[in-house]
């Protein structure tokens, strides 16, 4: 290799302020990217799920986290069969009638290995 004689040219005191700046941004960037794919990787979700009776408006499926089934008025309980994922500590549930939009979630629980629930229904086909 040839030998040089000179020495580097100094950095300038705004070029090495940039540089020192730049690098948290970065670490931030890569530290809130990495969180990230950890909150998508332990999403809690069910892997299985059936009803006794209605009709799902979407089909079944381990990615939906929302899911609204149809029911005939005669219907008075439904049984659930359900696979939960690793990640899923509880699972919501939501009673309502098309004309009101009313109704109050409630917890399923404990949710920890696969099982069979029988939701009791109100009476009526407006509750």
């Amino acid at each position: 290799m040839p030998y040089q004689a000179l020495a580097p040219t100094p950095s300038s005191y705004q070029r090495e302020r940039d540089f020192s700046t730049r690098i948290p941004g970065v670490m931030a960037v890569m530290l809130a990217a990495r969180s990230e794919l950890d909150v998508t990787h332990m999403q809690g979700r069910l892997l299985t799920y059936e009803f006794s009776s209605g009709h799902l408006v979407y089909p079944a499926s381990s990615q939906a986290l929302h899911n609204t089934l149809l029911l005939a008025d005669e219907v008075d309980s439904i049984t659930l069969r359900l696979t939960p994922g690793e990640h899923t500590q509880h699972l919501l549930w939501k009673l309502d009638s098309p004309p009101t939009g009313k109704g109050n979630y409630e917890p399923l629980l404990p949710l920890k290995h696969a099982m069979t629930t029988m939701i009791f229904l109100p009476a009526g086909a407006v509750f």
